[in-house]
């Protein structure tokens, strides 16, 4: 089988690349595999981690098929977030194509992000009936305040990597060419930044009424959405510790319930839909 993680040492950056196509979504292989890696690094002489995704994307999601099971497989998301912010080195995540779900996760534990102007940025986990699970309710609003983290933690929008940089989610933006050497780069000469130790940015009054309006409509819909709401609410105000805890406590219930079984489910039979009419239609010729 091949490897779902491939380790490579550029100029002392190490350089590790995700590589499960065609979407590299995130599962207990290709964790494990992080995992090892990062910790290979850490025993090395290299002065920079750069975490990259083969297949023009970073991580498109996590796979859910590992979210029916009473536990899910280690290493989990969290603990390999932790390496990454545990490691004595800056780590730059270069982000391409799509990093959603657990993929923004992880590249905002990173202490830098390099993205190209195509990548496409968000957390659906309320669209599944769950809530991000992985630190996105706490770090996302330190990154771009709570109004624009509402909208994309509950509202589902999405951004690319123009409004990211504009934001402050992305720290730099580069061609796809020259995606790997930017974020090699800037690994050998900034240092470790948590955003987990910055604090929440203040929005406009109005601007955050709005944005916690639109995102209670969702309720409507999505009753769990009321939980993506009170966590973003309460990132910066109290234990970043306790409010990881509380937001992983919040996934592990929600992903178990009815709503969210429904929701994979209708989201795989979807997938093998659209599978079934691009294998029984031909292609139409130019």
């Amino acid at each position: 089988m091949a490897a779902a993680v491939r380790y490579d040492l550029i100029e002392d950056v190490a350089v590790l690349t995700l590589d499960r196509p065609p979407v590299n979504a995130s599962s207990a292989g290709l964790r494990r595999q992080l995992a090892a890696g990062l910790d290979r690094a850490a025993a090395s002489a290299a002065v920079g981690v750069v975490i990259m995704g083969a297949h023009d994307t970073f991580i498109a999601g996590s796979d859910l098929t590992e979210f029916d099971e009473e536990v899910l497989p280690e290493p989990q998301l969290p603990a390999v977030i932790r390496t990454i912010e545990a490691l004595p080195v800056p780590v730059v995540a270069a982000l391409d194509g799509h990093a959603l779900g657990g993929g923004l996760e992880l590249a905002l534990a990173c202490d830098a992000r390099v993205a190209t102007a195509r990548v496409v940025l968000g957390l659906p986990e309320v669209t599944l009936g769950m809530v991000p699970g992985a630190g996105g309710t706490q770090r996302l609003p330190r990154a771009i305040g709570r109004a624009a983290a509402l909208d994309m933690i509950v509202c589902d929008s999405r951004c690319d990597g123009v409004t990211a940089r504009e934001r402050g989610l992305v720290d730099e933006i580069a061609e796809p060419a020259d995606l790997l050497s930017r974020a090699c780069a800037r690994s050998q000469v900034i240092g470790k930044r948590a955003l987990l130790r910055e604090p929440v940015p203040a929005d406009p009054r109005d601007v955050l009424s709005d944005a916690v309006a639109r995102a209670t409509a969702v309720t409507r819909i999505h009753p769990n959405a009321g939980e993506a709401i009170r966590l973003v609410q309460c990132a910066g105000s109290g234990d970043a510790d306790t409010m990881l805890e509380d937001e992983r406590a919040t996934f592990q219930r929600l992903r178990l319930s009815d709503e969210a079984r429904t929701l994979r489910e209708r989201f795989f039979a979807e997938r093998r839909a659209a599978r079934r009419l691009r294998e029984n239609c031909p292609a139409r010729r130019p």
